[in-house]
């Protein structure tokens, strides 16, 4: 009996690092993205992953974002809004299972101080 590969965003991204030619049996470095409301909120998740051993390395980043001097934010313009984001490196073999651990294990340390916001790893 052959088993179902899920037909989600991450297997649809790792069918596509293989076909990009990316030896999907050696580990390679991922870098996933933790959407947090603020410099306090980051360094907090910051620190959890950091305790968890859960990364090689972690940034808390700051967008200013895009709004127009004076401009408002309203809920047409959100893409535009100022972010925090912390980045995490880890690597791994780029197996299903794997990633879809490794976020759950993400989500845990995040708490309510942070949202998973993606993943991307380079093919070399």
């Amino acid at each position: 009996m052959e088993s179902q590969l899920p037909n989600d965003a991450d297997q649809a991204a790792l069918n596509l690092l293989a076909q990009q030619g990316l030896d999907m049996r050696s580990p390679i470095d991922f870098e996933f993205a933790i959407k947090v409301a603020d410099d306090r909120g980051g360094q907090i998740v910051v620190d959890r992953l950091k305790q968890l051993s859960l990364g090689v390395s972690y940034e808390l980043a700051y967008d200013p974002g895009e709004l127009e001097e004076g401009e408002e934010m309203t809920e047409s313009n959100r893409e535009f809004w100022p972010t925090w984001t912390v980045y995490v490196e880890r690597r791994m073999i780029p197996d299903y299972e794997n990633l879809i651990f490794f976020q759950k294990l993400l989500k845990e340390a995040c708490g309510d101080f942070g949202r998973l916001d993606g993943w991307n790893a380079e093919v070399r």
